[in-house]
């Protein structure tokens, strides 16, 4: 289980600070994921499926770019 990207994978130091970093936003994902389900009543579904839907697309992106740059050494 983990941020499974190839750069993760190939570099310890890597995977340990993608996994860490993912923690992170699936934390975040999940708060914000809860906050739109207690707002649901106060909003439409088509509202709520869609933030729900950029939360979750918007962490997976964050946290495999975070590993990239990370492999590429744009982040220390």
């Amino acid at each position: 289980m983990g941020v499974k990207t190839p750069w993760a994978l190939n570099d310890p130091e890597n995977w340990r600070r993608t996994q860490r970093f993912g923690g992170k936003c699936f934390m975040l994902m999940g708060i914000a994921v809860a906050a739109f389900g207690l707002a649901g009543p106060y909003l439409t579904d088509a509202v709520v499926a869609a933030a729900i839907s950029v939360v979750c697309l918007g962490g997976c992106i964050a946290m495999y770019a975070y590993s990239y740059l990370l492999f590429v050494g744009k982040i220390r």
